[in-house]
């Protein structure tokens, strides 16, 4: 393993000092919001806000044990890639949000919605398929598919249109089956005067992508060569 030159050791304890920083603030305004039943809309931001804390928490761990398992900046870049993928999609539905022009903005208001849905039920679509798809390969039984689509509709039941479970096409039944590709998502932020500032995310993104299957296609052929 190389040792770290002076320059780039200072430079890791310096990202470190920073992050403690970062984290602060976000644990501060993280506690300034009383414990209640919020509007989903308000909920799913107060999450995003949740998850760009812990997920800075979780790469300043990492980075503290880099300089002897520098081996860690994979699970670094899985997190990186996966809170850019955040923010993107937090800036997107951001210029939905500003296009409302009043509270009398009806078809503003409605677009917004529209987009909110379709992003709130679009893990949950991944979920379905692959739910489906693992039963149907026979990895899991009918009885244990059916448990955890209960489980998936109780627990996200504001995703669906209604309570009645739909075994064989659950997809239906979901108040959205719109899928927005990072692409798109960054179409829309590059074009928006308001956030076309923040574009530039999208190159950080596919670097992240890029490298994450970089090293993934060297450990395959690393298996294949021992």
């Amino acid at each position: 393993m190389s040792k770290l030159s002076n320059d780039n050791e200072e430079k890791l304890k310096n990202a470190i000092l920073l992050l403690d920083k970062i984290i602060a603030t976000g644990n501060s305004a993280l506690n300034k919001f009383p414990t209640a039943q919020y509007q989903l809309i308000i909920f799913t931001f107060i999450n995003y806000l949740e998850r760009f804390v812990f997920n800075l928490d979780s790469i300043k761990i990492l980075l503290q044990h880099y300089k002897i398992k520098p081996n860690i900046e994979t699970a670094i870049g899985l997190i990186v890639r996966a809170s850019l993928l955040d923010f993107m999609t937090i800036t997107y539905l951001s210029t939905y949000q500003a296009d409302i022009k009043s509270k009398d903005d009806y078809e503003g208001e409605e677009q917004f919605n529209k987009q909110f849905d379709s992003l709130i039920s679009d893990h949950i679509y991944n979920t379905i398929k692959y739910l489906k798809f693992t039963r149907d390969k026979g990895l899991i039984s009918q009885t244990e598919y059916n448990t955890a689509l209960e489980n998936t509709w109780n627990n996200y039941s504001f995703v669906f249109t209604d309570t009645a479970i739909d075994y064989e096409k659950p997809e239906n039944k979901l108040i959205s089956r719109e899928h927005k590709s990072p692409k798109e998502l960054f179409t829309r932020i590059h074009k928006h005067p308001l956030t076309k500032k923040f574009s530039t995310v999208y190159d950080l993104y596919i670097y992240y992508s890029k490298s994450l299957l970089s090293d993934k296609s060297r450990e395959f052929q690393d298996l294949e060569n021992s």
